[in-house]
């Protein structure tokens, strides 16, 4: 989580691959949550069509830190 891969590739169509570090790895967690809250939501309103995709948030509040980041 707290790097992620990016391949590029060279001119002379190689495919390089080079492990970098993530500015903020709390951000993908506060998206991860974010989504779960929205299908549990969405869920609610229309149980037929989104109840099927609905399952516990693995991530928990505690994880999230909420304060403004400069």
């Amino acid at each position: 989580m707290r790097s992620k891969t990016i391949r590029r590739r060279t001119p002379d169509g190689h495919l390089v691959e080079s492990i970098v570090p993530r500015v903020k790895p709390s951000t993908l967690l506060a998206t991860v949550r974010a989504l779960y809250l929205d299908l549990a939501t969405w869920a609610a309103d229309e149980p037929g069509q989104w109840g099927p995709w609905v399952a516990p948030c693995p991530v928990k509040d505690s994880d999230v830190v909420f304060r403004k980041s400069s």
